[in-house]
């Protein structure tokens, strides 16, 4: 699949009004990747800005609670703050114990870590099942599975689910899970993928939101050394009345799918015959003035940017409503190999957060 460099007055607008739901699709995605991974911070590095990197959480790591030895003691304190212990059957549905069993056995990794992890009870989303879990009462990713036996149970970070199920709300559990259920880990283009039945989960850090690749897209960016030409995925799918058929951005290049806007009939295209890339040669390029210190937003998620030039997941409404009132941030919509072109650091965290962590 061949692709363009644009010429003088064909390139894309900087970045045109995003406008329509998230479409999901052969050419599917959220934003997370970076234009040179080798300068990416990995988890664990340290971040060029410290607030930021205290705690991606938001909370203080300085009170961690000892984790309970038994789960029949996790049982207890779990129900103390009205959640259940990781695999308990309480509130589940009686079709639900066997899977609640397996989510069980992957309750000592959880109660080793020094802070107490609780959970809802066991629920079926779409094709998967899953457990919340939470940490210091505080959401912490979830268990999931394949609803059907005999599948692996994967861990997922928030930014991990967040990004899994970026067409799908917590609250509505019975719609199509266009990115399939997931079949384990691996490593590729230099980043963590999570495997799914229909493609993968892109996660350049497993703290901040990734991007997902299914279908035809998948197999050619995957199989077909795709990535070597357009970069890892930067935004989700999206739609613009300037341009023809849903479209995604990546770190050198943007594809679309001509004359196709709808989710369901994305996903119906089975080749990549159809899809027309566009490659951008100077992502920077395109980067607004003076976006330091502002949020800059694309398709299905936002950064904050720091003056440093880092940019950090936000990760909630309440986040993005700090940032505005407490960096004065204004939001700066951007396509998604701009966003890319600036490091990834920690995920962004409150100011007033970190204060109430101090102890």
């Amino acid at each position: 699949m061949p692709v363009t460099t644009p010429t003088a007055g064909s390139r894309p607008r900087p970045f045109a009004t995003l406008v329509g739901a998230v479409l999901a699709a052969a050419l599917v995605l959220a934003a997370c990747g970076t234009s040179d991974p080798d300068r990416t911070e990995r988890p664990g590095s340290t971040s060029t800005t410290t607030r930021a990197d205290v705690v991606a959480t938001g909370r203080s790591t300085t009170t961690a609670a000892v984790a309970p030895t038994s789960l029949a003691a996790a049982r207890q304190r779990c129900r103390g703050i009205d959640l259940v212990a990781i695999g308990d059957e309480a509130g589940a549905s009686a079709d639900l114990h066997a899977v609640a069993q397996r989510f069980a056995a992957e309750a000592p990794t959880e109660l080793a870590k020094p802070a107490l992890v609780c959970a809802r009870p066991v629920e079926h989303w779409r094709d998967v099942v899953i457990q919340r879990l939470f940490t210091r009462g505080h959401p912490d990713g979830v268990l999931i599975t394949d609803a059907e036996p005999g599948h692996a149970v994967l861990r997922f970070t928030t930014a991990e689910w967040e990004t899994y199920k970026f067409r799908g709300k917590d609250d509505d559990a019975t719609g199509h899970n266009f990115t399939g259920p997931p079949r384990g880990r691996t490593t590729f283009a230099g980043v963590g993928v999570i495997l799914t039945t229909r493609g993968g989960v892109v996660m350049t850090r497993a703290d901040s939101y990734g991007a997902v690749l299914v279908n035809a897209v998948w197999t050619w960016w995957h199989d077909e050394g795709g990535y070597r030409k357009v970069g890892l995925p930067t935004s989700a799918p999206a739609a613009d009345p300037g341009i023809d058929g849903v479209y995604q951005d990546f770190t050198t290049a943007w594809g679309r799918l001509p004359g196709v806007f709808s989710a369901s009939g994305a996903e119906a295209v089975t080749t990549t015959d159809r899809f027309v890339f566009t490659a951008v040669p100077d992502p920077r390029a395109d980067a607004p003035p003076d976006a330091e210190g502002n949020i800059i937003s694309t398709t299905g998620t936002a950064w904050f940017l720091d003056r440093a030039g880092v940019r950090h997941w936000i990760d909630s409404t309440d986040a993005f409503v700090c940032a505005q009132r407490v960096e004065q941030a204004e939001e700066i919509k951007v396509r998604g190999w701009v966003s890319a072109s600036y490091r990834l650091g920690a995920p962004y965290v409150c100011p007033d957060q970190v204060t109430a962590a101090q102890p």
